[in-house]
């Protein structure tokens, strides 16, 4: 029997499709209670793809509070120090703490992860990666610093790295494995046209949402704390719509940015929990334009549908490459997504705002819409 966690509606997506790929008995436990608040529960217990649905945030909802602001970084260094110290006691409200598991499916190594994981690892568990995004394809790659394996081997005993015995992802080519050459890396399907209605049953989308993204542009918003970068962000919004037209361009808000009011009236906004892969497989991306700061859900029409949209990414232009928060990850994420691409040059990073304009106008030109 298998296990899968859950904490963002792409993880559950990619775990409701590979679960019903694999034909293989399994639970599912939802780690963040946003999640559970967004999705058709019930929906998912009618198709029965999962034998039994657990819900445990305790940890999530703990870590969800700390600010990542420089002048809390201390503070929230201490508080997460004092869960990483009582990770037994958590752990001991695991509602599924009775099973056991062949094999526990997590998408990314957050800490309620890995706490499910080398839990029922002492029961006999192995643990296996599922697609994530730009995570998937990179993490076994990266060197972890000398804290992170630090507090790794003193809570768990291990790197959560050298624990993988498997991952499934939408591009197995593309996953970098560095060191761990021999993990066998296999393919996540395409979901079936069943599928895909049941995935919008199962977020509570609908045709009209999907109507909105028949746009050519779409601009995604970002969940950054930095009032300096989301204003510079809303501004190129507007010099973006100023080039292609505002009628033409759909700003997607970050589910938990709360940035809606940072954009102008004059602009249509879209705020949904609905994953936008979900979107994708309803609205086809190949001839649009992508927009974003960095945000890895460029990466999906690619990744999950093989289609070639053309990406713009801000950061350079933003200099959020200069900052802490900026992920160097991302990076590598970005290269291999051109590598992947048969036109490379449809991923763009301008540097300026006038490299930006111009892109604009020779894509509209390209594409036959046009710019202003």
């Amino acid at each position: 029997m298998d296990l899968y966690t859950c904490s963002t509606p792409y993880q559950l997506m990619n775990a409701v499709i590979l679960a019903s790929q694999r034909q293989v008995k399994a639970d599912v436990i939802l780690t963040n209670n946003n999640l559970v608040q967004i999705c058709n529960i019930e929906a998912l217990e009618k198709k029965k793809i999962f034998h039994q649905i657990y819900a445990w945030d305790e940890i999530s909802d703990k870590f969800s509070n700390f600010s990542h602001s420089r002048s809390q970084y201390v503070l929230s260094l201490l508080k997460k120090i004092s869960i990483y110290f009582r990770t037994k006691k958590l752990c001991d409200n695991i509602p599924n703490r009775d099973m056991v598991y062949r094999n526990v499916f997590i998408g990314y190594a957050a800490y309620p992860d890995q706490c499910i994981y080398y839990y029922f690892k002492k029961k006999g568990a192995s643990l296996i990666f599922y697609d994530e995004g730009t995570y998937t394809y990179e993490f076994l790659s990266v060197r972890p610093s000398f804290i992170r394996k630090a507090v790794s081997y003193i809570i768990f005993g291990s790197l959560i790295a050298d624990e993988c015995r498997g991952v499934y992802a939408r591009r197995p080519g593309q996953v970098n494995c560095g060191k761990y050459r021999g993990i066998p890396v296999k393919q996540i399907d395409k979901s079936s046209d069943e599928m895909d209605v049941f995935l919008m049953e199962l977020f509570c989308g609908s045709y009209e949402d999907i109507s909105l993204f028949a746009r050519n542009v779409l601009f995604f918003d970002q969940n950054i704390e930095r009032p300096e970068i989301r204003r510079m962000h809303s501004e190129l919004a507007d010099i973006a719509a100023g080039i292609v037209g505002k009628d033409n361009m759909l700003v997607k808000l970050h589910p938990q940015s709360g940035g809606g009011m940072l954009y102008s009236s004059e602009l249509t906004t879209y705020c949904s929990k609905i994953p936008f892969e979900i979107m994708l497989n309803a609205c086809h991306a190949g001839g649009k334009v992508l927009i974003s700061m960095f945000s890895t859900a460029c990466f999906s029409p690619k990744y999950i549908l093989d289609e070639e949209p053309y990406i713009i990414f801000l950061y350079k232009i933003m200099k959020f490459d200069t900052y802490i928060e900026f992920n160097a990850q991302f990076l590598h994420g970005v290269e291999s997504l051109k590598r992947c691409y048969q036109q490379p040059d449809r991923v763009m990073i301008p540097e300026t705002v006038d490299e930006l304009k111009e892109k604009l106008r020779m894509i509209g030109d390209a594409e036959g819409w046009g710019a202003l």
